[in-house]
């Protein structure tokens, strides 16, 4: 049994309840069949952090696929267990590798969704709220094989009714990007919230279910309602 450390505002009890119970045996079925060290969960609310937990350490099959073809001649870095060498670690690779903790993740979305500036750049509302309002695609995603919803360079929540394991219930104006292995970040400008879920070791598999609990545990603190696959604020 591994121990939970961390803060966590009262408000958000079940968060923490969430990660020590729900997470004990994931983290250490991940620990054991994984190699991984740890993971961490942090969520940002009107520009303060309400949510930084952590436990452990801070720190495809066919092969004419399009994923298979998108993923193909990297230098071996889509071999299982690449990702997580040093030399890969610290290279520079285009939509792939970004190194963060739970806490710089949910820091970016609140730069967006609170703060409203990025790199010096003043957002309007209107330039927040398009981000993540405007929906650019939604059909099944011929890379991941599943359905999904994207705005304008952003994932949204799962179309609803989707039931898949690949579900990660948010609201409908929330806007991110899950990652490999289960990683996702989000920004929610309608309740001003971000969030961000990291693990240590990279994996193939997106194993979004027993980190999606968190993201429910966040917006029932939040009062939402469960409508389908979205939370809907009272």
């Amino acid at each position: 049994m591994t121990t939970i450390h961390g803060y966590c505002d009262s408000r958000f009890q079940a968060v923490a309840d969430t990660f020590a119970d729900t997470f004990a045996d994931t983290f250490a079925a991940n620990f054991d069949e994984r190699g991984e060290r740890g993971a961490a969960f942090c969520v940002t609310l009107d520009g303060e952090t309400v949510v930084d937990l952590w436990d452990g350490h801070r720190t495809p099959a066919d092969p004419e696929s399009i994923r298979a073809c998108a993923l193909a001649d990297l230098c071996g870095y889509a071999e299982p267990g690449a990702w997580n060498l040093p030399e890969y670690l610290t290279a520079e690779i285009p939509s792939s590798n970004g190194i963060a903790n739970a806490r710089a993740l949910a820091g970016l979305y609140r730069a967006v969704v609170h703060d409203r500036a990025l790199g010096g750049h003043k957002l309007s509302a209107y330039d927040v709220i398009r981000m993540g309002a405007v929906r650019s695609a939604t059909s099944v995603d011929r890379f991941f094989g599943s359905p999904s919803r994207w705005a304008l360079g952003f994932a949204k929540a799962t179309p609803p009714g989707d039931s898949s394991q690949l579900t990660l219930r948010l609201s409908e104006s929330a806007f991110g990007h899950q990652g490999m292995g289960g990683s996702y970040g989000f920004g929610d400008p309608a309740c001003r919230m971000s969030m961000g879920y990291v693990m240590n070791r990279m994996h193939a598999g997106p194993a979004l279910t027993p980190a999606g609990a968190l993201a429910d545990a966040v917006y029932q603190s939040l009062g939402h309602e469960r409508h389908d696959s979205l939370w809907v604020a009272p």
